[in-house]
């Protein structure tokens, strides 16, 4: 089933059938928790018009957030890479991310130094 990511600073009582929290995406400069979502995509408009029917929170898709970053308006969450310790945010494709998680056992992620996937530079 296809999915569709959002960011959103509705709480978890929003979140209609088949919506899930993937991650603490960052907090605004008031202190709200911006949550990354994924939604079903055949109840994405749906979901949508649930989270903009409380009217006082933010709802935003990734472009959207990734210009609050840039403008400082909100602090994105930093993690760090569980199988090579380097500070990643969670936005950034380059390097890290589920793909290099679900390889970590196997010590073939993204990341692992000596990995025929390793990190292109």
């Amino acid at each position: 089933m296809p999915i569709k990511f959002f960011y959103t600073t509705c709480p978890v009582e929003y979140d209609g059938f088949g919506t899930e929290t993937v991650r603490v995406a960052g907090t605004t400069k008031n202190g709200q928790t911006v949550r990354e979502v994924s939604i079903a995509a055949e109840h994405y408009d749906w979901q949508l018009h649930r989270y903009y029917s409380g009217g006082i929170y933010l709802n935003k898709d990734l472009q959207d957030f990734r210009r609050l970053v840039v403008a400082e308006l909100i602090v994105e969450a930093k993690d760090e890479c569980p199988c090579c310790g380097r500070e990643k945010a969670y936005g950034d494709a380059i390097f890290c991310g589920a793909a290099c998680n679900a390889q970590h056992e196997a010590k073939r992620c993204l990341c692992y130094k000596g990995s025929e996937m390793e990190r292109k530079k």
